[in-house]
């Protein structure tokens, strides 16, 4: 007997058998080969997702190179998606192995919320690079992102995410299936957000266009302003044959990486996002629970892909990853001196000189390349010794 979707309730002695897309199937078990395969794909992308994005936290909290305001907006991408890895997928991959929910009432609605939550908040940081990119390049006078203002910017692209996403606790609530034939009962979490109300449909259409259209509205145009402008510049520099590009190579790179990043996020966001309006706007018979764990997947591969654009599209990155391998084993520091010094007190600059040595050399020799920072030739004085005299001052 086929009930209609108004008999469903959530109470936990309530027995149904639901017509709703995102539960149909649920009370029956898949085949083995289907099980195993979901679950082999889980693993991998779990494994890659969680050592890919501690890498990048890793590498941006010990490199000096990579602290900048851009790498501050990466960092907490890959918080967002640390929190999706660690909080939600064990639960969704335990519900595919055992067929069942087993992580209670409380779980339901506590992992929906942080799949709504980790989507959204990385949409809305990927929005806040953008802008970052756009005032550095295209207008460096105007606006300025520094450090603090990130910060700003990180905590309140969060703190919308949390507020959009906390609605959703509303709709989804644990359910008792049954099944019609066996009678065998199991407990089930609904996976896109319930049709057949406005409120449902209201929700649904909010969070598609406040965590997906607008972000990737503002992100194509930015970006696209950012590229025509970097490409006008360029066109400029081969008609006047100037030698000075004021973009460097290394800014356009990274505006090419970003770009790129931030169109494979919203490519892969788009089945999960396409799925939640798709079935609550009246069309939830078409769609199965399947379907959900497909979005699933390409949003676990999202989370595990950022990591090797960060390697492939930024040199700095890579270097930063081997400075953090080696340093587990102190092998940089045993390869390397690393000697600072002050060059002059006019300047008031710090200079690093990196010279390898051997093991043997105990001492410096006078005629060796370690001679002028030396500090014990020359202790006592406040500055290092120059060949010539400083220049003067008036032209």
């Amino acid at each position: 007997m086929v009930v209609s979707p108004n008999n469903v309730t959530s109470l936990p002695q309530a027995v149904t058998t639901p017509v709703d897309g995102s539960l149909r199937g649920l009370q029956e078990r898949e085949d083995f080969s289907i099980v195993v395969m979901e679950t082999i794909v889980f693993v991998v992308l779990w494994i890659l997702a969680l050592l890919g994005n501690i890498l990048v936290v890793l590498v941006i909290r010990r490199s000096r190179r990579m602290q900048s305001t851009t790498n501050y907006f990466v960092v907490s991408i890959a918080f967002s998606d640390l929190t999706l890895i660690l909080l939600s997928a064990p639960f969704v991959c335990v519900r595919v192995v055992m067929q069942e929910w087993a992580a209670g009432h409380l779980m339901c609605r506590l992992v929906r919320l942080l799949q709504f939550f980790s989507t959204s908040s990385v949409s809305f940081i990927l929005v806040a690079i953008c802008i970052d990119r756009f005032y550095t390049i295209v207008h460096p006078l105007s606006f300025k992102v520094t450090r603090d203002t990130a910060k700003k910017m990180i905590v309140v692209g969060w703190g919308l995410s949390l507020i959009i996403s906390s609605m959703c606790v509303y709709f989804f609530e644990q359910v008792v299936l049954k099944n019609a034939d066996t009678g065998q009962q199991r407990y089930a979490c609904p996976t896109f957000i319930p049709g057949g109300h406005w409120s449902g449909v209201l929700y649904a259409c909010l969070c598609v266009v406040s965590q997906y259209l607008c972000p990737l509205i503002l992100v194509v145009v930015g970006y696209s302003r950012t590229f025509i402008y970097i490409k006008s510049l360029r066109d400029q520099v081969r008609l006047h044959r100037r030698l000075n590009n004021p973009i460097s190579r290394t800014k356009f790179k990274m505006v090419k990486m970003l770009m790129f990043l931030s169109a494979l996020t919203f490519v892969l966001y788009l089945p999960f996002y396409a799925t939640q309006m798709f079935h609550t706007a009246a069309y939830k018979r078409l769609l199965s629970a399947q379907a959900f764990i497909s979005s699933f997947w390409l949003i676990c591969a999202s989370a595990a892909a950022k990591p090797t654009i960060y390697a492939c599209g930024n040199s700095n990155f890579w270097r930063g990853c081997k400075e953090v391998l080696c340093m587990s084993t102190m092998r940089c520091y045993r390869l390397n001196t690393y000697i600072v010094t002050n060059a002059s007190s006019v300047s008031k600059n710090n200079y690093v000189g990196v010279i390898d040595l051997s093991k043997d050399q105990t001492s410096i020799r006078v005629d060796s390349p370690l001679e002028p920072f030396s500090a014990v030739l020359y202790e006592g004085k406040g500055v290092w010794q120059t060949s010539g005299s400083l220049p003067s001052a008036s032209i």
